[in-house]
């Protein structure tokens, strides 16, 4: 049983009383998949009662846990730091007791002992250390797949495709970095992640065969197709790392893809993901890398995968010097109703929101301070009129952007907004419409049969 206590909010102001969840005693099991995309991560120590409050309050129900580094439990081989544990312990404990969540655990950071570049504690594992690791990966999936605990989805990697960083502060970065950075290798040396992909999935099949096994979530910082962005020095060759993968039959040691998608707020109006200065071409960051990905994947033959996007915000970037303004929070969550949108539209299991707890990166963070921003009350919003829903049908008329789903409760709803800024554009209702909500849950007015759809998203409901 879960009681919580919600304040109210006003429309752009962040002052709301604290969410207190106090979870009872419950026989605990493995819950069953939650019913909708909202997902965001959640960093070490982040797991506290309040933060998960505000997650349930927006059904965020798919979790990313990017904290289990091999490099910091077995630093010495063969010892175990069990403080280091303790506090993963509580951590997913505290999360296995949120109903209806799960969460995805990332396996991540090579020991000086296993690196196979020394000082890249980020980088790919030596080959006489594989058998080391294939037993700390079983050793971590037998500690939790049980009470109190109940993991059973781990990710590969994080940002596999980054440069290999070879200096000892690698250790403290939390993206990957398997590619070749003398560009000599091929595919940027994926085969090198695809044996340790292969030696996880083997060890996780074998001590849980219904676990799900993620690809490393790829960061597809490089288009290949047009060499993009200009002047990377390791363009195109990093974007051809997933090829890679597939190329020396990794495909067969993962069920579900995913890959990372940013963009960032410029203090402009505009659709900040589909004008993505690299994936522009391809219909976005979030929907362009998608469609790069399944090409290459059809290419090969490879089907049946779930596709997740298990990290991605609107930024800050770094030119500006007014991110900590209503302006930029208001352009986070126009970006937020737009990016689970588009995804669910397009097939994309999960989207997860980097981070839920604190500032996350470059203003990312939806709970800062443990203070909602707007973008986590729009996706909140979005999840109350949604969760349980079904994608219908892509209603869009340029220029306007919009989608129609069906909610739990039968109801039709469509989510709607002009792409990019600009003079309002007159929309018909549909019949029976009851109401108009803006991405905050609002009810806007309108008169007759017709209603202006602007850059913020709206909610049409009939």
């Amino acid at each position: 049983m879960t009681i919580l206590v919600m304040g109210t909010f006003s429309r752009f102001s962040h002052a709301t009383s604290i969410p207190t969840t106090q979870f009872l005693p419950a026989v605990m099991h493995k819950w069953p998949p939650p019913a909708g995309i909202w997902g965001a991560e959640i960093t070490r120590n982040g797991a506290t009662p309040q933060v998960l409050a505000y997650a349930q309050d927006a059904h965020i129900q798919r979790m990313r846990y990017n904290n289990m580094r091999w490099d910091r439990i077995e630093p010495t081989q063969g010892t175990y730091d069990e403080t280091y544990l303790a506090q993963i312990d509580a951590d997913l404990a505290n999360l296995a007791a949120v109903p209806g969540m799960q969460t995805t655990v990332v396996l991540f950071g090579t020991p000086l002992w296993a690196q196979a570049q020394p000082y890249s504690y980020c980088g790919p594992i030596r080959d006489e250390s594989l058998d080391e690791f294939a037993s700390f990966v079983t050793d971590m999936v037998n500690r939790y797949k049980n009470a109190p605990y109940f993991i059973n989805s781990w990710e590969i990697w994080n940002e596999p495709d980054a440069p290999t960083n070879v200096d000892p502060s690698s250790q403290y970065v939390e993206w990957g970095c398997f590619g070749d950075f003398t560009k000599t290798e091929p595919y940027f040396g994926a085969e090198r992640y695809v044996k340790v992909l292969k030696t996880a999935y083997t060890a996780i099949k074998a001590a849980d065969p219904d676990a799900e096994v993620v690809l490393g979530g790829l960061l597809l910082g490089c288009n290949p197709i047009h060499n993009l962005p200009p002047n990377d020095p390791w363009c195109p060759e990093a974007g051809t790392f997933f090829e890679g993968i597939l190329a020396y039959g990794g495909g067969q040691y993962f069920d579900t893809l995913a890959y990372h998608s940013y963009t960032a707020w410029n203090g402009i109006s505009t659709d900040w993901d589909l004008n993505h200065a690299v994936w522009q071409s391809f219909g976005g960051a979030t929907l362009g890398k998608l469609a790069f990905l399944q090409d290459i994947m059809s290419t090969y033959g490879i089907s049946g995968k779930r596709i997740i996007m298990n990290e991605g915000a609107l930024l800050c970037n770094e030119a500006q010097t007014n991110c900590l303004t209503e302006e930029r929070e208001q352009a986070q969550a126009v970006y937020a109703v737009r990016l689970y949108t588009r995804a669910w539209a397009h097939d994309i299991d999960a989207v997860y929101w980097y981070t839920l707890n604190g500032a996350g990166w470059r203003y990312g963070g939806l709970l800062p301070g443990n203070t909602p921003t707007l973008a986590y009350r729009a996706i909140q919003q979005m999840s109350q009129q949604l969760y349980g829903g079904t994608f219908i049908a892509d209603i869009s008329s340029p220029p306007v952007e919009g989608y129609r789903f069906k909610a739990a409760n039968g109801a039709l709803v469509d989510i709607v907004w002009r792409t990019e800024e600009g003079t309002p554009v007159t929309w018909v209702l549909p019949p029976n419409t009851t109401n108009v909500l803006d991405m905050f849950g609002e009810p806007l007015p309108y008169t007759g049969n017709t209603i202006d759809i602007a850059f913020a998203p709206l909610y049409i409901i009939h």
